[in-house]
């Protein structure tokens, strides 16, 4: 076999791999015998038949061919670096009951629209979520059953949890040992992860549309750290809003700031020795909204300015430990959204649970601590361990990244239906192809898929091959665009 890039002379070195390994398994036994059973049922020399049925097999599923009774339900999409799993290990791996585990638990948290966590079990098509420092839209989302699972403990506090199959980024450590560029990473299977790997971090997440102001920003801060609601008795409404504070001590600051901020908004304030009360039913009703009870603190919402965003974490700072930034809570919600906010900012945080703290309650305490982005930009693998096994599911974003806001990880969800198709084609004599496709607005590619030509004995006719598309059929392709096709041919 040999390899033709007919559309474009930039030859991409991904889509190269790609084809290579596609065609080296279209000569595999395995993969031979696979095309065989699926086409089985269409007549001699029904070419549109064969691949009809090898497109049904990998889209829907065939059970004729062990482990492929569910198809394969993915895409690969050429990157730098990438890893791929050619046809053959593809279909052993789906023997084993683990076909396309590129997959995380149901309650793994994604970044949505307005910063808003939610569990992985709840995507859509056609959300946003945070890609790698940009706001992505989900293309396709998959329940996949039940599956192994592995645990990563990791030295920013945090246990990533994940398929072996699932695709995480390796930042190479220098020569003397300290972390390298994220520029450097490369992908790699959950499964060839070792202890003392780092693995890429978010670089910063960009700030939100709407603003506050200094002022407003630095009270709903204050208030997340330090404040509560009183309500009315009688009808349950927000009254007032009061910012503890011990006159003579270090706190007693925020009280005299708070005082000057509502001056300055005409608010009337009632100073305590114990805290400042703000009358305003106006003001209690906002932040009512960043619910009751310690445990329940949280923003509710981070899409803001960079100014706003400033001035809350300077209202947050408040209920911080002056000597090293750390950050304490009763609310699991709220440190992660104390992570999310100094992420913005490009900083890198470490997030402990301590549930034996000797203090005051029952209550876990989150403790998030700033790190010294230099030493340590990424999140370095303490050990490996087996989990238990849960139920999973995977999302398709643009870009094929995504951001694992518990982690602070970026991870990735490409996969190989596509070498699998063009190779069960190129089994059974197809001459077949894998096309990468770009967009005229963007410098990459961002999308590859299968491509076969009819009839076998004088091809003429490209057909497009896309199983990831929902409303593809055989003969669809994306939109005109920019195209680099890599042809499978015989010598």
């Amino acid at each position: 076999m040999r390899l033709k890039l007919r559309d474009n002379p930039m030859q991409s070195t991904d889509l190269q791999t790609l084809a290579e390994m596609a065609a080296r398994s279209t000569v595999d036994p395995g993969i031979v015998e696979a095309a065989k059973a699926i086409t089985s049922s269409c007549a001699a020399r029904n070419d549109e038949c064969e691949l009809q049925a090898i497109y049904n097999a990998v889209k829907y599923g065939d059970d004729r061919v062990p482990g492929l009774g569910k198809g394969v339900r993915y895409v690969s999409d050429p990157r730098t670096r990438d890893y791929y799993t050619a046809p053959k290990r593809l279909l052993e791996m789906c023997m084993r009951g683990a076909c396309a585990g590129d997959c995380l638990p149901g309650d793994t948290l994604l970044l949505g629209a307005g910063y808003r966590p939610f569990p992985i079990s709840d995507a859509k098509v056609g959300d946003t979520v945070m890609g790698d420092g940009k706001w992505v839209k989900i293309t396709n989302a998959w329940d996949k059953g039940t599956q192994d699972i592995l645990e990563f403990e990791l030295r920013n506090g945090c246990t990533l949890r994940c398929t072996p199959e699932h695709r995480l980024f390796v930042v190479p450590r220098t020569k003397y040992g300290p972390s390298g560029s994220r520029a450097d990473a490369y992908e790699v299977r959950a499964s060839e992860v070792k202890p003392g790997d780092d693995l890429l971090t978010a670089d910063a997440l960009p700030f939100g549309r709407e603003s506050l102001g200094v002022d407003r920003g630095y009270l709903l801060g204050i208030h997340v750290a330090e404040g509560w609601v009183d309500y009315s008795q009688k009808d349950a409404r927000p009254m007032r809003v009061g910012i503890s504070g011990l006159d003579g001590w270090r706190k007693e600051g925020n009280k005299h700031r708070v005082e000057e901020i509502c001056e300055r908004m005409g608010v009337p304030t009632r100073w305590n020795e114990k805290y400042i009360a703000i009358n305003d039913e106006q003001i209690a009703s906002w932040l009512a909204g960043c619910g009751r009870g310690a445990t329940n603190k949280h923003l509710p919402s981070m899409d803001f300015d960079e100014q706003t965003i400033v001035s809350i974490l300077d209202g947050l700072s408040a209920d911080a430990d002056i000597r090293n930034g750390v950050f304490s809570t009763t609310s699991q919600a709220l440190a992660l959204q104390y992570r999310l906010l100094l992420r913005m900012q490009g900083h890198s945080t470490h997030i402990r649970r301590t549930d034996n703290h000797g203090g005051l309650g029952k209550n876990p305490i989150y403790r998030v601590t700033p790190r010294q982005d230099g030493n340590f930009p990424h999140a370095r693998v303490k050990s490996i361990g087996e989990g238990e096994r849960s139920q999973t599911y995977d999302i398709e974003v643009e870009g094929h990244r995504f951001y694992l806001p518990e982690t602070d990880l970026i991870v990735h969800n490409c996969d190989d239906a596509s070498m699998m198709v063009a190779a069960l084609a190129g089994a059974v004599g197809f001459t077949v192809g894998l096309r990468a496709w770009g967009d005229l607005d963007t410098d990459d590619f961002q999308h590859v898929y299968a491509v076969a030509m009819l009839p076998k004995l004088d091809p003429r006719e490209v057909v497009g091959l896309d199983t990831t598309v929902e409303e593809a059929e055989v003969g669809w392709e994306p939109p005109e665009a920019r195209v680099l096709t890599a042809w499978i041919e015989e010598d």
